[in-house]
């Protein structure tokens, strides 16, 4: 057991280690860029895995949590540049989780009653229908410009150079791969994998699948969120092209 938790804080470290040098022997700008796109599009991945590779759950709709994240910070950075309110960049992926968090949890309360092609269909649908009405209404759900260096300075970091916003990147997809490994490592964790090999054993032995696929279906839309606040914050924009059925096929 002693051998074990060395192994795990050795590899833990190793993997922290990589991803926060990792700005630091990359010296140019564009390359920047693409690294956190990376870390961002893996991010998102672990958040989509988390329903088909572990519970079974094939969303063609998950971009609108990704959306919900980016749209929701990107109002939020909004209100930061205009002096109204002041929150720390690195720690704004947390609000975009919880609005990815708040929309899986509307959306999951009646999707998640079926699975299989009824599931995908119906998240196909409500991706379809936020689409339309990004598209109908741009006034509402239109494209956002913001500065992630206005009003943002903490204890005097710059996060003007993309080495900064590379580091912020690193660091949560560090948090995303830690919470997300040991998130499976919990009783919920297992039932998650146990509902997607035989739903009828789970409700046997007295599981709801219904609260399984709920729980993690929520939980994916807040990892899904913190992939869109990072985008925004890379970006520093937000357009409606992220609730389109293409980026829900590009993940998948």
């Amino acid at each position: 057991m002693l051998c074990t938790k060395r192994l795990h804080i050795i590899m833990w470290g190793s993997i922290f280690l990589f991803l926060i040098t990792t700005p630091a022997w990359i010296s140019r700008d564009w390359h920047l860029m693409i690294i956190s796109q990376i870390g961002i599009t893996i991010i998102f991945a672990i958040s989509f895995n988390q329903l088909l590779g572990q519970t079974g759950l094939l969303n063609l709709g998950h971009s609108i949590f990704m959306g919900a994240g980016s749209y929701f910070s990107g109002l939020i950075l909004l209100q930061i540049n205009s002096g109204a309110i002041f929150i720390p960049l690195p720690i704004l992926p947390l609000f975009g989780g919880l609005a990815g968090f708040l929309v899986a949890g509307i959306t999951g309360y009646f999707s998640v009653k079926r699975s299989g092609m009824v599931f995908a269909m119906l998240t196909l649908a409500i991706l379809e229908f936020v689409n339309s009405f990004s598209t109908s209404f741009p006034s509402v759900l239109g494209g956002i410009i913001v500065d992630r260096t206005l009003n943002t300075d903490f204890f005097n970091f710059d996060y003007g150079g993309k080495d900064s916003v590379c580091f912020i990147v690193m660091v949560w997809l560090f948090i995303a791969i830690f919470v997300s490994y040991y998130f499976l490592q919990t009783p919920l964790g297992k039932m998650c994998n146990a509902v997607r090999e035989n739903v009828s054993r789970a409700e046997y032995i007295g599981y709801s699948s219904y609260m399984v696929r709920y729980l993690s279906f929520c939980y994916s839309g807040f990892i899904a969120g913190i992939a869109g606040t990072l985008f925004v914050i890379n970006y520093e924009l937000f357009s409606p092209e992220v609730f389109s059925p293409r980026e829900a096929f590009n993940i998948l």
